[in-house]
């Protein structure tokens, strides 16, 4: 049986002989096109796509390793019957993180179902924490199944044959520029013995780019869907979106973000406090760019769920998934590079421990107060004061603190003498002009 999406007409009485197979297919896709009409995720004539382009197989389980974002084993579960997936990958191994170099790095849970709605893709991220945390995207089901449930083969184009882990198969390529690169190589029982999916950073943001994209090879296969019947949505997805945290004080803070573009506030844009900023700067300075944005802000403390920001050149505006839509509170999250092999402390925590390890920030742009108001009057956060400083100038005077981290086992000790260090830097360091 294969099939690319349960179609909203029936097609069932074209399937009685087998040299019908092929008009069924047609149907099967022509299907799909009307009723999904104007999207542009699905493009061409049903006929030319059931003459021409391959079909996965509707039910079946594969183990893959590759690379998705980090060298990483990932579980493929695929069961169109049902209308759902899931990519299992499981980032093992070294972190590449210096100060936590045996640690294992993320392990993410991308699962698609066709919920009816525009929320069918969840992305569940498990830093270090068992109860994860939950990352709904704003995409269609057409959407879902064009870039990850091998839906883009209906237009991809036939590059040959090749020979994988021992097997023959056809080898697939599909591009829409600035978007995808897609690549698989099906074989003969409608299994992708390999595929890769790059998205482009003006698609999804910079820091988005490498989770969104794999490369992957065969490991093992099961035909069928015995192996992924029970296919539901995280823990953390179903429990969706974390509660509030139940205070309505007003707190200080300085957050600092490291960025191409500085602009007046970072609404609908993430920020770190100094820890989290002192450990991004030792840890992942290819993700530092140009200037630091140091602003002080006020908030309110009835933290929401963080939300992921990136900007998405295509659009040309930013682009936040995770939190509720039209959310106004600020979201809060204890930094993930920090927190591997320990449980979250909380979401509301303010404790030592959660102190350490740093804190990262979304401040939508729903919640930001204009200059006539105050924090907690209709809005949750405010910029008071903004500086802005050069990346590098800051590198000069702080850098070589780096090697000082992790080193005596006290790790408050160390944050605090480095945050004195990272500020004497950036107050050496001179304004940039906005």
């Amino acid at each position: 049986k294969v099939v690319w999406l349960k179609p909203p007409v029936d097609c069932d009485g074209l399937r009685s002989q087998p040299q019908d197979i092929m008009m069924y297919a047609s149907c099967l896709l022509l299907g799909v096109t009307a009723a999904l009409g104007k999207s542009e995720h699905l493009r061409g004539t049903a006929a030319e796509a059931a003459q021409d382009a391959p079909m996965v197989a509707s039910e079946w389980s594969a183990v893959y390793r590759g690379t998705s974002y980090a060298q990483a084993e990932v579980t493929f579960d695929f069961n169109m019957s049902a209308q759902r997936f899931r990519i299992f990958s499981n980032r093992s191994g070294s972190s590449g993180h210096p100060l936590y170099p045996q640690a294992p790095w993320f392990v993410f849970d991308y699962f698609f179902m066709d919920t009816g709605g525009s929320r069918t893709f969840n992305l569940t991220h498990y830093p270090g924490r068992p109860e994860g945390i939950c990352y709904p995207n704003e995409f269609d089901w057409a959407a879902s199944v064009e870039i990850y449930g091998f839906g883009w083969l209906r237009e991809a184009q036939l590059k040959g044959n090749m020979t994988v882990a021992g097997e023959t198969c056809t080898h697939w390529t599909r591009q829409k520029p600035s978007q995808y690169t897609w690549s698989a190589c099906i074989g003969a029982n409608g299994i992708p013995r390999f595929f890769s999916i790059h998205a482009d950073a003006a698609e999804v943001g910079s820091s988005m780019a490498k989770q969104y994209s794999m490369e992957m090879t065969i490991q093992s296969f099961k035909l069928g869907s015995e192996s992924n019947q029970d296919l539901a949505p995280s823990q953390a997805c179903m429990a969706w979106p974390t509660a509030k945290c139940d205070s309505n004080e007003v707190k200080e803070e300085k957050m600092y973000r490291m960025t191409n573009y500085v602009l007046p506030t970072p609404a609908d844009q993430n920020c770190n406090d100094r820890n989290a900023a002192i450990l991004m700067t030792c840890n992942n300075p290819s993700y530092l760019g140009k200037y630091v944005a140091i602003y002080d802000v006020s908030m309110s403390t009835a933290y929401a769920q963080y939300a992921m920001c990136n900007w998405v050149k295509n659009t040309g505006d930013y682009s936040c998934i995770g939190n509720m839509p039209n959310e106004r509170g600020v979201g809060r999250l204890f930094n993930p590079g920090h927190t591997l092999h320990q449980r979250s402390p909380g979401l509301c925590s303010d404790s030592d421990i959660s102190r350490a390890r740093g804190k990262w920030f979304s401040t939508p742009e729903q919640g930001l107060c204009q200059e006539s108001q105050q924090v907690g009057a209709g809005c949750t956060w405010k910029v008071k004061s903004i500086r802005k400083v050069n990346v590098s100038c800051m590198l000069n005077g702080f850098a070589s603190r780096c090697a000082s981290l992790n080193t005596t086992g006290n790790k408050m000790m160390e944050l605090e003498q480095a945050g004195e260090a990272f500020d004497l830097a950036l107050s050496n360091c001179p304004s940039e002009g906005m």
